[in-house]
Formats: C-alpha cells, structure tokens, sequence
C-alpha cells in the first residue's frame, strides 16, 4: 500500500506570500486540533461521592430519612408500651374483681382443706401410701420410727423425714 503525504508537494522555486499565508493557517489549524485532542485526552476525571455515608454532597436527604427513621422507632416503642400497659390495666382489672377474688378465697379454703386431711391421713397410716393431684406425686412411708415424705413435682424432687 502505497502512503500518500497529507499535504501536497510543494512546487520548487520561490515561495509567494500567499502560500506563506496559506502555511501558516494550516499550520495554526493544525497546531489548535491537536491542542483540543490533547485537551480532551488528558481531562482529569472526578468522581463525587452520592452516599452521605461516605460523605457525599447531599446530606440533607439522608438526615431527612434517619429522622423519620428515628420518628418511626419512638412511635413504634410508644404504641408497644402504651399496649403492654393497657393489657397490664386490664389484667389488674379482672384481678381485683370481686368474682375473682371470692374464687381465688374459695380456692385457697379447699386446698388448705384438702392439704389438712391428707397431712393427717399421712402422719396417722401405719402403711405407706402416695397420691396425685396433677404432676404433683407425693408418696409416705414408715421407715426406722420415721414418716418419709417424697414430693415429685416438675421443679424437683423434696424429700421430708418426719419425727412420728
């Protein structure tokens, strides 16, 4: 392949102003487009960071979103306390009432009954013997002048010598 010259030959002899004039221009046009490729080339790149976390321009935004974010959470810790404190209301309510506390008295008279006839019935056997009454086992036995008395309940196991 044949390479050609970007500008034509120049003619032999002496050189008229206006191809000085003409050489010139070119070459100034010449000169200014590889200034401004040069100028494009070699722009320096910048990068700026968006994320106010990593201290970007705008943190505005992002001061604006954590106070909702913080609103939101105190809200959110407000309506959870004010409901634990309502259910705690009326769970104290039903507590107090008289209904209930005439059941809970009454309750507590039969399991006192209960727990005096089974006392006497343990400490006047002569046999061993257990009963339940739920998960609570309670069994008694005569050993050595003794009344032992096992109580198996799910928080553990008690074990009582009594003196007969």
């Amino acid at each position: 392949m044949e390479s050609r010259p970007c500008f034509p030959p120049r003619k032999a002899g002496p050189v008229d102003e206006r191809e000085k004039a003409m050489s010139w221009r070119q070459s100034a046009a010449v000169v200014a487009a590889l200034a401004a490729c040069t100028a494009a080339q070699a722009a320096e790149l910048t990068y700026t960071l968006q994320s106010p976390l990593l201290g970007g321009g705008n943190a505005a935004l992002y001061q604006v979103e954590s106070a909702r974010e913080s609103q939101k959470k105190q809200f959110r810790a407000k309506a959870e306390a004010d409901a634990r404190q309502a259910a705690d209301a009326a769970q104290q309510a039903i507590n107090n009432s008289p209904t209930t506390r005439f059941a809970n008295a009454l309750q507590s008279q039969l399991f006192m009954s209960i727990s005096i006839k089974l006392a006497d019935k343990i400490l006047t056997s002569r046999n061993a013997g257990s009963f339940t009454y739920g998960d609570l086992y309670v069994g008694y036995e005569r050993v050595n002048g003794a009344i032992r008395v096992t109580i198996n309940s799910p928080s553990g196991t008690t074990t009582l010598d009594l003196p007969d």
